[in-house]
C-alpha cells in the first residue's frame, strides 16, 4: 500500500467516524450512565448536547421534564427533588433519538477524593475492627 491509498483510508475513516457522531447527535453527559445514583431530597440537574434548538424530553420517576437545547446544542433540565429508593429504574432522554439510561437509585451521593484511608482495603478494615475489639476487652480487663 502506498501512501496516498493509506492517506485517503485515514481521511475516510475521520469523515465516517465524524459522520456517525452527527448521526447520534443526543447525548447526556458523561457523567449519566447505567447503575448511577442520584441525589434524595434535592434538585437534581440533567444535561447534555443535541441539536441546536433540538426539544428534549426526560423522563424518571414519574416525572417528565422538557427544555430546548441552545444554539450550541447544550442542553440542561432539573429533576424536583427526589425520594430514596432502593429499586433501580430507568431513564429516558429523547429528542431527535432516544437514549435510555437504566438501573438508577436514588439515595446518598458521597464525592470521595485525596483520602489516605481510601487507599485501605475492606479486608484490612475488617482486621483492624477484630484488633479493637480484642484492645476494647483487654482494657476492660484492666
Amino acid at each position: 500500500m502506498n501512501n496516498k491509498t493509506f492517506t485517503h483510508i485515514v481521511i475516510l475513516l475521520f469523515f465516517l467516524a465524524d459522520l456517525s457522531a452527527f448521526g447520534q447527535s443526543l447525548m447526556p453527559a458523561n457523567i449519566f450512565t447505567d447503575h448511577m445514583v442520584l441525589q434524595r431530597d434535592k434538585i437534581v440537574p440533567i444535561w447534555g448536547k443535541a441539536s441546536p434548538k433540538e426539544k428534549i424530553k426526560v423522563e424518571f420517576a414519574g416525572q417528565i421534564k422538557t427544555t430546548r437545547a441552545g444554539a450550541d446544542g447544550k442542553w440542561i433540565v432539573r429533576l424536583d427533588p427526589l425520594v430514596a429508593s432502593a429499586v433501580g429504574r430507568d431513564m429516558s432522554i429523547s429528542g431527535k433519538s432516544e437514549v435510555l439510561i437504566k438501573d438508577i437509585l436514588v439515595g446518598e451521593v458521597w464525592i470521595c477524593s485525596g483520602q489516605s484511608n481510601m487507599f485501605m482495603s475492606p479486608a484490612r478494615y475488617l482486621k483492624l475492627e477484630v484488633w479493637f475489639h480484642w484492645l476494647k476487652i483487654c482494657v476492660a480487663l484492666m
